[in-house]
């Protein structure tokens, strides 16, 4: 669960439906990156930063060397 990304839309004092018509998107998409079943592709990363703030960037940056580093590499296969 993406909890942080969560109460950073909550400290702006926007809802799901309000988020998602800013940044061009659905209600539902919103939920799905907040609850980690999808992520944002990298130009809505940026959109979401415009709107809530560059902890953003850092937020999926630091996701995404996470994942990277618990991924097996080629030679693992």
């Amino acid at each position: 669960m993406r909890a942080w990304l969560r109460e950073l839309r909550k400290s702006k004092g926007l809802t799901l439906d309000a988020l998602a018509t800013v940044i061009g998107t659905s209600k539902p998409v919103v939920s799905q990156w907040e609850s980690e079943t999808k992520d944002p592709g990298r130009d809505m990363v940026f959109l979401l930063a415009d709107v809530l703030g560059q902890e953003v960037l850092h937020r999926f940056a630091e996701e995404t060397r996470c994942k990277a580093t618990t991924q097996p590499g080629p030679e693992a296969a």
